[in-house]
This record gives C-alpha cells, structure tokens and sequence, in this order.
C-alpha cells in the first residue's frame, strides 16, 4: 500500500439514466460533479482516478442517441473536469418498464481498469433492477423477472457484485431512494454494500 498522502483513490459513479430519473436527474448530475470536484480540492492523496457508468434498459440496446450502457473510462486529476461534463450532458431516457438493467450497468463497472490503492463505487438509481421488483410484466413491472435481459442468461446480479466486490476489492456505495434497488443482493453473499438514502433530492 502507498505511503499516506501517495495512495490512488478511484471512484466510479453508476448512475440509472432511464425516464424515471428525470425528475432528479439533473440533481444526481450536480451532485456527481461536485462530488468530483470536492474531492479534487480535498482530497489529499497522490491520484484521484474518477469514471462513470451510465445504464438504461434493454430497450435501448440499438439506440445509438441514447445507449443501453454509457461507459467512461477513469481519468486522472487533468480530466475529471472534462468527464463531469460529460456526465452533465447524458439525459434520463428509455426503460418501460418497472424494472432496470442494472446487471449490465454493474457488468460496465467491473471491467473498468481498477488499479487505485483505494477503490469506491456509488451506485445512484431510483428503481429495481430485473429480477427483483416482486412482479412481472408486461409494462409497469418487470419484463424480464428472472433477473436477464435475453442477452444475460446465466448471469446474475449478485454474482456480477460480488466479482466487483471480492476480484476488483471494490467497496460499494449504494445510494438510493429504496433498499430494493440492487435486490437481496447484500442477503447473497455481498455484506459490505452500504445503503444511503437520497430522498427529497432538489
């Protein structure tokens, strides 16, 4: 581990872009990029590496304005201004039903480049991912309730967390406005996902 004052911190913000989101999307957006920027002018370490996940749902798996899954890699102190624009310019769209694809917007945030000596992910979302809203569709509930998109199957939620968990040592950050939003997942063998609520968020 590097010396106090040298370590590499990274942090990944994941972020549900689907319509639902868009009474507080521009919220979670502000709040993101000053988290982003607090933390350039705050933190005391060697190198803050920060990236970005954005996800919607299968719906959006062939449109190209609005994507199934953003993806931006970690960049260093000289480009963390440039990816919170970035961010700033990505917009709630898609997602019929109740349901999310959260699995591939944590399938994103696995294969990153993790390399820091600290390594922290914030998961934003306002809705349960496939799988686990209790309910199937059609529209309203969940098109997919055994938790895959028809390009998922033999995937899991849980499984999927727990390699950003234990092969990445990612620690995660769930911040949301219900407890469901990520599943049992933390019931399945993931015990160190944390839940903040975000609630009222302006």
């Amino acid at each position: 581990r590097a010396p106090r004052g040298q370590e590499v911190v990274d942090v990944c913000f994941v972020l549900d872009l689907t319509a639902s989101m868009g009474h507080i999307i521009d919220a979670c957006k502000a709040h993101v990029a000053a988290i982003i920027r607090g933390l350039l002018s705050e933190l005391e370490v060697g190198e803050l590496r920060v990236a970005f996940v954005g996800y919607r749902d299968w719906g959006e798996r062939n449109n190209a304005a609005h994507p199934r899954v953003v993806a931006l890699p970690f960049v260093g102190h000289a480009g963390a201004e440039a990816l919170a624009e970035r961010i700033g310019r990505e917009s709630a769209y898609g997602g019929a039903d109740m349901a999310e694809d959260v699995l591939s917007g944590m399938e994103a945030a696995r294969d990153l480049e993790w390399r820091g000596d600290v390594r922290v992910c914030l998961f934003i979302a306002d809705a349960p991912a496939h799988g686990w809203t209790g309910y199937d569709g059609p529209y309203g509930s969940d098109d997919f309730p055994d938790g895959c998109c028809p390009d998922q199957r033999g995937k899991s939620l849980p499984g999927v967390v727990l390699q950003l968990a234990d092969d990445k040592g990612v620690d995660q950050e769930k911040r949301d406005e219900g407890r469901r939003v990520l599943g049992h997942a933390a019931g399945h063998g993931v015990q160190r996902l944390r839940v903040l609520h975000i609630v009222g968020a302006q």
